[in-house]
C-alpha cells in the first residue's frame, strides 16, 4: 500500500466515526441548550418548534380537526400515557390545548414520568396569534369566527 491509500483510508475512517458519534447524540442535545420546563409564550413555542421540539395538541380529535397550530400532532390527553411511553424523554415536547388547563395536566404528567424538557403554551390555542390550520371535520356554524380561532361559549346561568 502506498502512503496516499493509507491517508485516504484514515480519512474515511475518521469521517465514519464522526458520523456515528453524531448519530448517537440525543436529539435534544443537537438542538442546543434548552430552557427549563415551564409555561411558554407564542414566540417561545415558535422558537422551540424551530429547534426540533415535538408539538402536541392534547385536545380531542374533534377539536383538533376543527383547527390546530401548524405542525401539531394530536394526542388527546386521555391517550397521553400510551403515546408518551415511546417518546424520547430527553427530547423537547411543547403541549397545548384550548385554554391551557388540560395541557398543564399533561405537562405535570410528563414531568413526573421523567421528561426533561416539557413546555406548556400559556392560555392554549385561544391565545395563539400565529397560523391556524383548519381541518376537515364538520364544525357547527359560528364556532369558527373570521379570525379562524375557536370561540368558547359559556352556557351557564346564574341562579
Amino acid at each position: 500500500m502506498n502512503r496516499r491509500t493509507i491517508l485516504i483510508g484514515v480519512a474515511v475512517a475518521v469521517i465514519g466515526i464522526a458520523a456515528l458519534a453524531l448519530a448517537m447524540v440525543p436529539r435534544s442535545a443537537v438542538t442546543g441548550a434548552l430552557p427549563p420546563s415551564a409555561d411558554v409564550s407564542n414566540q417561545q413555542l415558535r422558537d422551540l418548534v424551530s429547534r426540533g421540539a415535538r408539538l402536541v395538541d392534547v385536545r380531542t380529535s374533534v377539536e383538533f380537526e376543527s383547527g390546530r397550530i401548524e405542525g401539531a400532532e394530536n394526542v388527546p390527553v386521555d391517550g397521553l400515557t400510551t403515546a408518551a411511553a415511546s417518546w424520547d424523554k430527553a427530547a423537547p415536547v411543547v403541549l397545548y390545548c384550548a385554554t391551557g388547563a388540560r395541557s398543564l395536566n399533561a405537562f405535570g404528567y410528563l414531568k413526573a414520568q421523567g421528561f426533561s424538557h416539557v413546555y406548556n403554551l400559556t392560555s392554549g390555542i385561544a391565545a395563539w396569534d400565529g397560523e391556524f390550520v383548519s381541518g376537515q371535520a364538520s364544525v357547527a356554524a359560528g364556532s369558527l369566527p373570521a379570525t379562524g380561532k375557536p370561540t368558547m361559549y359559556d352556557f351557564s346561568t346564574s341562579s
